[in-house]
């Protein structure tokens, strides 16, 4: 059986098949216990979840969200009493928390007492790649022995930082991005834009909506990526020892520096797409285009591909909480120097 999105009230725009699966384990009562849901950030992954447990427990649809009942509506405020999320917060230093095992512990008494109002209690852990060794040995055992039904949804952008334990025992969906097209489309529709200004947030999200969605409603973080990408152009054109002041001070703000190397990401994978000759229409950073170009007449393929590689590394050893400023340092050194005169000749 095939379901719409938008014609069965959810909200998750594109990852038509995996909304059609989900909605089949709602109509058929199929509901295993744990649920994972991977891709990159601010690509739908917690939408999608919330909508899924409003499927599960809404009064009036058999396999969708109504958005209009009691359930529905508590759970899309976060506020129903059998619905429990775990997030790793932001400290204000902009260091993230990581979810502890004393979190999982809490949860987990909760889960033993009965359900207030649903038939089961449902668990959001966001980010679960955020969770100590120890968050992630005691939500193990709740994986394989739930209590009563309890269903948990749970979300990472790097599956591969999460103990296979927990991957093996669950239903994993892998989301990727929309679309540029699509994308396109749903912020015109969405939010009125111009085509252009549509196409424009579409390419520098790379198709993850919920990053063009706050493109559009934050000017802050509009101005955040266009300094980042400012940043590492002249980056390519400085020393070795600005470039380590620079690390020490984008290293004391992790969530800065995540969202730094996601930028970072795209804009590599633009220059090595124009050096491998690919069309313009294949570049995210289409406002930087001509930046993009003249870099690529500079830098090789190879060179490209090397510093995309390392910046995903980089990615990863931030996740096992190594040291920032050492990593960044690091990445530093790999990037190539380009010399300002002959960029400026060409």
């Amino acid at each position: 059986m095939s379901y719409s999105p938008n014609s069965h009230n959810w909200q998750t725009v594109g990852h038509n098949q995996t909304v059609s699966c989900l909605a089949e384990h709602v109509l058929s009562k199929n509901i295993v216990s744990g649920y994972l849901f991977s891709g990159p950030p601010s690509i739908g992954k917690s939408t999608l979840a919330l909508n899924f447990a409003q499927a599960m427990s809404c009064k009036k649809h058999a396999s969708s969200p109504c958005l209009s009942c009691r359930s529905c509506g508590l759970i899309a405020k976060l506020k129903h009493p059998d619905l429990h999320l775990v997030s790793p917060h932001v400290k204000e230093s902009g260091t993230p928390n990581r979810i502890t095992v004393d979190a999982i512990r809490s949860l987990v008494y909760k889960l033993t007492l009965s359900p207030i109002e649903l038939e089961r209690h449902i668990v959001i852990v966001e980010n679960i790649e955020s969770a100590t060794k120890q968050a992630c040995d005691a939500l193990l055992k709740s994986l394989e022995e739930p209590p009563g039904s309890t269903v948990f949804l749970m979300t990472t952008n790097n599956i591969w930082s999460i103990p296979n334990t927990i991957v093996s025992r669950s239903l994993t969906f892998d989301m990727k991005p929309l679309s540029v097209s699509l994308a396109t489309q749903t912020l015109i529709e969405v939010f009125s834009l111009p085509k252009e200004q549509a196409s424009l947030f579409a390419h520098i999200s790379n198709g993850r909506l919920g990053w063009a969605i706050q493109l559009i409603k934050n000017e802050d973080v509009f101005d955040s990526r266009k300094s980042s990408l400012d940043q590492i152009i002249a980056m390519l054109h400085s020393s070795r020892v600005d470039r380590f002041i620079f690390a020490e001070k984008v290293s004391k703000n992790k969530v800065l520096l995540s969202n730094t190397l996601n930028i970072w990401c795209g804009f590599w994978r633009d220059i090595m797409l124009v050096s491998s000759g690919a069309s313009k229409s294949a570049k995210t950073n289409i406002d930087y285009a001509l930046d993009i170009e003249r870099l690529a007449l500079e830098v090789s393929k190879l060179q490209a591909y090397n510093a995309l590689a390392c910046i995903r590394k980089a990615q990863q050893y931030l996740n096992t909480n190594a040291n920032p400023r050492l990593v960044l340092e690091n990445l530093m050194l790999e990037f190539p120097l380009i010399d300002t005169k002959n960029l400026l000749d060409k």
